[in-house]
């Protein structure tokens, strides 16, 4: 007889069920012959969802409705597994931040990018606009031109799928010296 695996709710928003299975799939089942031909499938007393991305791995007992009905085995092992929906979000306008930078600003051929980002839904609808942040390093630059990769920062479990630009040209302004008065006399 086919066993079919009983759920106690279902996965919150920003999660799903990804796997439910039980093992044995069939059992054996005995008792009165009219009570045995009626029953077209045995359900398991219900296992609990919980509001997180896990694992469940536990043994269910059978539900008889009908005392003089027996399964063999009695309990099946229950596996349920519920995981983060996953999403992409692309955010434009994100700002450059520069770090390193004595004196003048340096000049950036761009001062934001857009930027596509990929993790659990949750985690990209909670931080919302401000999931990266961008930043070049100009600290060891000489006065001119120059090509440098934007850095992006994101939280754990969120990956970068795509940045642009990859890089921006930097312009530092030559350091000017400091005026001098001529001597008095």
């Amino acid at each position: 007889m086919p066993v079919v695996l009983e759920l106690a709710g279902s996965p919150p928003d920003g999660f799903r069920l990804a796997e439910s299975e039980v093992v044995p799939k069939r059992v054996t089942v005995s008792g009165p012959a009219a009570t045995v031909d009626a029953i077209t499938e045995v359900r398991t007393d219900p296992v609990p969802i919980r509001p997180r991305a896990e694992t469940i791995a536990t043994a269910v007992t059978l539900r008889r409705d009908d005392p003089q009905v027996r399964f063999v085995p009695a309990r099946v092992e229950a596996r349920v597994r519920v995981e983060d929906v996953i999403a992409s979000r692309e955010i434009r306008g994100v700002p450059i931040g520069v770090t390193g930078s004595e004196g003048e600003a340096p000049r950036l051929s761009s001062k934001t990018a857009r930027i596509t980002v990929r993790g659990p839904e949750r985690v990209l609808r909670d931080l919302g606009d401000g999931i990266a942040s961008l930043e070049i390093d100009v600290g060891d630059l000489e006065p001119g031109s120059h090509r440098v990769a934007i850095e992006a920062t994101v939280p754990a479990g969120v990956e970068i799928v795509s940045l642009e630009p990859g890089e921006v040209e930097v312009r530092i302004p030559a350091v000017r010296p400091a005026a001098t008065k001529p001597p008095s006399r």
